[in-house]
């Protein structure tokens, strides 16, 4: 009886939920030349971490093997981690991050496979922010710009939140890329497209702390007042 029950809960929420869902479906594979991205961006104090997630189909993959003259990662599935690492090399030339007008140099902290379904690769990448010197909070304009698989059709999450004692006064997109919107490249306009494509973040940095008192060194000996 509670199997049936669960049966029937079942295709009921099925019925409501599969209408109009504004998302990729799991179950479906994903398009060839169609490259599915979500990006998130945390400022941890004086940190950027930019978390990159990609969905390609096999083919694309093993044409881009072909292109980057690295051995296709579907006929050896180790190679994927190969791939993962030369999409880590190449990214940060197709991600444009500035603060304040100046662009910013990015660090590989880790690039290898998904491992989920419809994320292919996962790449994460470190920028150091500039440290506030002044005496008084200051705001930093955060810009970021995704240029990455431009050649692509495809859709995009984007997210950006702050950790730490660096607060996000402002943002054009969500916090969280769970509570992100999907935008399908194809379905914008230009305009819209170059939009969805990029972060506006006012970033309150808060004042350079006074050097303790303690912070002195002590002498320990007779020696060290010599």
């Amino acid at each position: 009886m509670l199997q049936f029950i669960a049966i029937l809960i079942f295709y009921v929420l099925l019925t409501f939920i599969a209408p109009g869902t504004d998302f990729v479906s799991f179950a479906d594979e994903i398009p060839i030349g169609f490259a599915e991205k979500s990006i998130g961006l945390i400022v941890r104090d004086d940190e950027l971490y930019i978390d990159f997630r990609l969905g390609l189909n096999d083919k694309d993959i093993r044409r881009f093997c072909t292109e980057w003259d690295i051995e296709a990662a579907s006929e050896n599935p180790s190679n994927l981690a190969t791939f993962s690492s030369e999409l880590g090399t190449r990214l940060p030339a197709a991600l444009n991050v500035t603060i304040d007008g100046k662009a910013l140099e990015a660090e590989i902290v880790e690039a290898r496979p998904g491992g989920q379904h419809h994320v292919s690769c996962y790449v994460q990448l470190k920028y150091k922010l500039p440290k506030n010197t002044s005496t008084s909070a200051i705001t930093q304009n955060l810009k970021f710009v995704d240029n990455s698989f431009a050649e692509m059709d495809g859709a995009i999450r984007l997210a950006c939140k702050a950790q730490g004692e660096t607060m996000l006064r402002e943002s054009n997109v969500a916090s969280l890329i769970v509570r992100a919107e999907r935008y399908v490249l194809t379905e914008l306009t230009d305009e819209e497209r170059q939009k969805r494509l990029s972060i506006s973040s006012k970033l309150l940095v808060p004042a350079l702390k006074p050097a303790s008192q303690n912070s002195a060194p002590k002498l320990n000996s007779e020696t060290d007042k010599n």
